[in-house]
């Protein structure tokens, strides 16, 4: 038959689509990709049996993702990123090992059930064309804009206004593919600690708990938080439109976590594809039980830290009026039992970056908690900047991360004149596997 022929639509047989499955489950696409292959299973299990009815979000986020009955699916969209990110691996299949293939399936956008249908045709493969030279990179299109929906759902106020700023400003580098960018571009720490397919929740801080907590004349702890108990008082107290109404009902960020943000959504990695967006106020204890999660800023300003503080050694502490300091709970040869002042307003700016398992083990959270916004930043960097992957595996004294359970490291940042220097590390543990 005529590669360009038509051939005449017919309803495929079930064996055909069950066959079809199987060998999109074991392609390359989906080899690295286990939330999107048991998705897929999942679906394509459902409507053999003739349950395609019941397939909904919630109904998937319960069976697959082990959601509650009932979870809020505005506030937990894990199952429309799965799905989004299903769509686009179906995609990568038959347009490279399943270019062959005269029976396709497809998540049509809005649902998610799967439609199978044959081919009209097969196409041919393309032929490859020869990467230009270095010189010519710069004709790519230029620039990456995030997507609108994604700040949107971001909740942050008016930082939300800085973020047009700093995706939207002028490029001098091209945007490549990300083959190519992977490359020529050495892998950054950030990429190492959070692999795979998995959602990564970037949880911003709440930079307006330091207000509401001076109005209360206290710190609010995460038990609070998570019930939103902390903007009950006083801002229920307050008169509507009034400046305490206005800061309880308004969830803002730091420039230092919205910078954070642009930077992994203007790199070229896989990990900017699987970043989801959570203001500190929007998320709750569950999203850090089965996906990656990056939590950003001291407990102050996101009392999220605290679900993990036990466990770190070097362990953050503030009071009413400093900005915060770390205690060492287990001082080694040539360490202080105390790294700033907890007292006094400007007695040093120190870092800690602590890399932890989620609540079932199946992945981490990686806490970036600074005692100010240049400590936070500073840290930031050494995970961001291109190279520091190697950079941190030299730190940790290890070849990969396969040994490596967790780890905490502490770092200084001297601001001579003002200007936040290079992060310096101070001091160091780790946890490994074998210990376990």
């Amino acid at each position: 038959m005529d590669a360009h022929q038509h051939v005449t639509p017919s309803l495929p047989a079930q064996a055909d689509c069950a066959a079809l499955v199987e060998r999109i489950l074991t392609s390359g696409p989906f080899r690295r990709s286990p939330r999107q292959k048991e998705l897929l299973r999942f679906i394509a299990s459902e409507q053999a049996a003739g349950r395609a009815a019941e397939i909904s979000e919630q109904h998937i986020g319960r069976h697959v993702f082990g959601r509650p009955h009932g979870y809020n699916q505005a506030e937990d969209n894990i199952v429309r990123v799965a799905a989004r990110q299903l769509r686009v691996r179906l995609q990568q299949y038959f347009e490279g090992e399943g270019s062959g293939e005269r029976l396709v399936v497809e998540i049509p956008k809005g649902g998610y059930r799967l439609e199978f249908h044959l081919r009209e045709c097969v196409p041919q493969p393309a032929p490859r064309k020869a990467l230009t030279a270095p010189s010519k990179w710069r004709s790519w299109a230029e620039g990456m804009a995030a997507p609108a929906s994604m700040f949107r759902a971001m909740g942050l106020g008016l930082a939300c206004l800085l973020a047009g700023y700093l995706l939207g400003g002028s490029r001098e580098a091209g945007r490549l593919p990300h083959k190519v960018a992977a490359a020529v571009r050495p892998p950054a720490a950030i990429e190492e600690l959070l692999p795979g397919s998995r959602q990564v929740n970037v949880v911003v801080a709440d930079t307006t708990l330091i207000m509401l907590q001076a109005l209360r004349g206290r710190v609010s702890n995460v038990e609070d938080y998570a019930r939103h108990s902390y903007l009950l008082t006083p801002a229920s107290n307050a008169s509507p439109g009034s400046i305490p109404d206005l800061i309880g009902k308004t969830p803002l960020t730091s420039l230092v976590d919205v910078s954070f943000i642009a930077r992994i959504l203007r790199s070229e990695g896989p990990l900017r594809d699987r970043v989801q967006i959570r203001h500190a106020r929007n998320v709750n204890s569950r999203d850090f039980l089965y996906d990656d999660a990056v939590i950003l800023g001291g407990p102050r300003v996101n009392p999220w830290v605290e679900l993990f503080e036990p466990q770190f050694n070097f362990r953050f502490r503030f009071n009413n009026v400093g900005p915060g300091c770390f205690l060492n709970r287990s001082p080694k040869q040539g360490e202080q039992s105390q790294y700033g002042d907890c007292r006094l307003d400007d007695s040093g700016d120190y870092a800690r970056i602590a890399w932890v398992p989620n609540g079932t083990q199946t992945g981490h959270v990686l806490l970036i908690s600074g005692n100010s916004a240049q400590a936070t930043e500073s840290a930031s960097d050494f995970l961001l900047a291109p190279g520091s992957a190697a950079r941190l595996l030299a730190v940790l004294g290890e070849k990969d991360l396969a040994h490596v359970e967790s780890f905490e490291l502490l770092f200084h940042v001297p601001h001579p004149a003002g200007t936040p220097l290079q992060a310096q590390l101070i001091a160091m543990r780790t946890h490994r596997a074998e210990a376990l």
